[in-house]
């Protein structure tokens, strides 16, 4: 665009005050008058500065040259100049083309009759907003809508009016051609039957003010007959004087494939739980990054915790559980398996439950890893004391067999004696 000193701008003519020029030379946008030929027979100061030409070179000209205009524009422009319509004309999309350095401009055109005097001749008064910026923005809004797979939609309201564009059909398997007319029934036609209520009762809190925004999950059909999730999000931004809400935009966003991983997740949960409930074990998940511990399973009748009585959910936590006399080989075992010295987490030790007994427990684990470090750790700990307490009394007895022997031919009574003992678990009479 030309600099301010490459414009030489000549003073309206007529007196201060007495000509309509000096009132529109004063606005801020740009302003130009085209008479009932079509030529442009004015232009203010922010027009020229706004292409870069001096007025000599836009009075004159043909306003179609000045312009890019598309053919209903051309017509209803040509209209408005040969006679005074009940509405001004206006169009949001026009290209300025003309300019000092050949470039072009986005501008928003208005049109509406103008006769500053009777006995002026009927003219047009246009004015041109330039939004070259603004579409700059806009196309970049755009790409980025376009890349998210996000497709937009408007509503009207008050007169049920809709615009979609490209993508929301597309995300049904349609074009907009085969949804037209387009309206809010279209977008009702689609919901599931199910769905559509608690719909309305999302928007319904968002246009009473309960909520800053309109947020729902719900399914639409696809062309091909499939159900598919779409995340629809909305905002009114502007209400009638009544208060009312007016116009309300909006996105919908494809979900259905986060849908269904949501649901094979959950699925995998309860048959974990499932697997959890008839597993004899305690089962925890240590999320080590946090040190958080979940129990699951049989974790309450493992560890004799009764149901007021929170479990362990942290590690510090645990360690008043353990038996002092075992949780630095506990810690030791943990060290070699988190550099990697051993596969398998596996040991066993002594816990003290909070009813004062001490039970003998077989614990598992296996971590997660991430940059070679363990993240997560999922484990068991099983009840073995009945397995230890039958451990030693095989030791005791094999011992005391041994230290009887020696007397079993010469007492025959005493040997039947200390064989029934240890049968019952019972120390040996000798």
């Amino acid at each position: 665009m030309a600099q301010l000193s490459e414009i030489h701008l000549p003073p309206p003519p007529g007196p201060p005050g007495s000509d309509w020029r000096l009132t529109l030379d004063s606005v801020g946008q740009g302003l130009c008058v085209v008479s009932a030929e079509e030529t442009i027979i004015f232009a203010n100061r922010a027009l020229c500065q706004m292409t870069g030409f001096d007025p000599s070179l836009i009075i004159g000209t043909d306003v179609t040259t000045l312009f890019a205009l598309s053919q209903p524009l051309a017509t209803s422009l040509h209209d408005l100049t040969r006679g005074p319509p009940e509405l001004p004309l206006d169009a949001k999309d026009i290209r300025l083309l003309r300019s000092l350095h050949g470039q072009e401009h986005r501008v928003r055109l208005s049109a509406a009759p103008f006769q500053p005097t009777p006995d002026y001749p009927a003219a047009t008064l246009l004015t041109l907003v330039d939004i070259t910026a603004l579409s700059t923005r806009l196309g970049r809004l755009e790409g980025i809508l376009n890349a998210s797979d996000l497709a937009t939609w408007e509503w009207n309201v008050q007169t049920g009016e809709v615009i979609f564009n490209a993508q929301w059909a597309a995300m049904l398997g349609y074009t907009l051609c085969e949804l037209s007319p387009l309206s809010v029934d279209t977008w009702v036609s689609l919901v599931h039957p199910d769905d559509l209520a608690r719909a309305n009762r999302s928007l319904a809190r968002h246009f009473a003010g309960e909520n800053d925004a309109y947020q729902c999950d719900c399914r639409l059909r696809h062309k091909n007959g499939e159900w598919l999730w779409i995340n629809t999000r909305g905002r009114v931004v502007s209400r009638t004087p009544e208060g009312n809400p007016a116009l309300v935009y909006g996105t919908h966003q494809d979900i259905t494939q986060t849908k269904r991983m949501m649901q094979s997740l959950q699925d995998s949960e309860n048959s974990y739980e499932l697997v959890a409930l008839a597993t004899p074990s305690a089962l925890y998940d240590w999320d080590i990054a946090t040190d958080a511990i979940t129990w699951r399973g049989k974790s309450y009748e493992v560890l004799g915790a009764p149901g007021n009585l929170d479990l362990p959910t942290r590690s510090v936590e645990f360690q008043n559980w353990v038996h002092p006399e075992d949780w630095a080989r506990y810690r030791r075992t943990l060290s070699r398996y988190f550099r990697r010295e051993t596969q398998v987490l596996r040991d066993d030790l002594r816990l003290l439950r909070p009813d004062g007994t001490l039970i003998w427990v077989e614990y598992h684990g296996a971590a997660l890893w991430e940059d070679n470090r363990a993240r997560r750790m999922f484990g068991s700990f099983t009840d073995i004391s009945r397995a230890k307490r039958d451990n030693l009394l095989v030791k005791r007895a094999t011992s005391d067999v041994a230290d009887a022997l020696p007397l079993i031919d010469m007492q025959p009574d005493r040997a039947k004696a200390i064989l029934k003992a240890l049968a019952q678990g019972l120390k040996p009479p000798f």
